[in-house]
C-alpha cells in the first residue's frame, strides 16, 4: 500500500484504514472532526464503501437535526516544538522578510509538494586560455563545396571568455 492509500477521502473527509488482528476485521474512523463516525468492512473494497456511506450518513443526519457539519480542517493548528527550535524558525522568518506563520505555511507546502526550498544560484567566471604553436586547416572554397587546401603551422591565440 502506498503512503498515500493510507486513508480515505471523499467530499472533503478523510477516513483511517485500520485493523483488527484479533476481530480478522478491517475499520475506521473519520478523522479530524469533532464527531465519533465509525465504519468497517471485511476487505479493503467494503471498508471503502462503509467510509463513504459514513460520510453520507453524517452529513445527512447533520442536515436533519440542523446542526452545521465540522470542517474536516479549520486552516489553524497548535504546534508544540522545542524552544531553540522555535528561535530558528523565527531567525529563518525575518532573514526571509516572512512572517512566522507565512514561514511555517511555506515549509509545510514546500514539504507536501517535494519542493524542498530548491534555490537556483547563477553566477558568472571569466577566464581567458592561451594556446600557442596550435596546427589547424585553412579551408579555400571552390565552386561546390568547401575543399581543404592548405595546412599552416602558425601560432593561434584563443581567448575565451
Amino acid at each position: 500500500m502506498k503512503d498515500k492509500d493510507r486513508v480515505f477521502e471523499h467530499k472533503g473527509y478523510v477516513g483511517s484504514i485500520d485493523f483488527s488482528l484479533e476481530d480478522k476485521t478491517l475499520h475506521g474512523k473519520i478523522l479530524f472532526i469533532n464527531d465519533l463516525v465509525n465504519y468497517e468492512g471485511e476487505n479493503l473494497d467494503e471498508l471503502k464503501k462503509a467510509f463513504i456511506e459514513a460520510v453520507e450518513f453524517y452529513l445527512d443526519t447533520c442536515a436533519e437535526e440542523g446542526v452545521e457539519p465540522d470542517k474536516p480542517c479549520s486552516g489553524t493548528f497548535n504546534v508544540r516544538i522545542p524552544p531553540a527550535l522555535h528561535r530558528s524558525a523565527q531567525v529563518e522568518a525575518a532573514r526571509r522578510g516572512l512572517t512566522l506563520n507565512d514561514f511555517i505555511r511555506q515549509s509545510v507546502d514546500n514539504e507536501l509538494t517535494g519542493s524542498r526550498g530548491l534555490t537556483i544560484h547563477t553566477h558568472e567566471h571569466n577566464h581567458t586560455h592561451t594556446h600557442s604553436g596550435t596546427e589547424y586547416f585553412v579551408a579555400e572554397e571552390s565552386s561546390s563545396y568547401k575543399e581543404i587546401t592548405k595546412w599552416k603551422h602558425e601560432t593561434l591565440k584563443i581567448t575565451t571568455h
